[in-house]
């Protein structure tokens, strides 16, 4: 498993060049793929309900952005509109945290779902 430091992987200081997370020496073990195909899972459901759910709601302001996009219209949406704004922000912040652990994975070579277990 080819592991992009900075340092050697014997060093005690080498670093991974996302986020500058420490490189493991010992490759992590493989897990079951339970764990990541039920993430992305979750996260496909998030988006096909509460994120499908949360544009529809926001189909008005959207029409209203394409007019006249000014940043007190999109101030006033998510001030009046404040459940389909959190199921937005639930959504885009699950996608978020999924990318950034698959992307850790893929540049330093860490399981995802083994970052913090020691």
């Amino acid at each position: 498993m080819q592991v992009s430091c900075l340092a050697p992987e014997t060093s005690p200081s080498a670093v991974c060049l996302f986020f500058f997370a420490p490189c493991p020496s010992v490759p992590a073990p493989s897990s079951s793929p339970l764990p990541s195909r039920s993430r992305w899972l979750l996260l496909v459901l998030c988006w096909g309900t509460i994120g499908l759910a949360s544009l529809w709601a926001m189909r008005e302001e959207f029409d209203l952005w394409r007019t006249y996009f000014t940043w007190a219209a999109v101030r006033y949406a998510i001030f009046f509109n404040r459940w389909p704004v959190f199921g937005l922000s639930l959504c885009l912040g699950l996608t978020v945290t999924t990318l950034i652990d698959y992307g850790r994975h893929y540049f330093c070579g860490q399981q995802p779902d083994r970052l913090h277990k020691p």
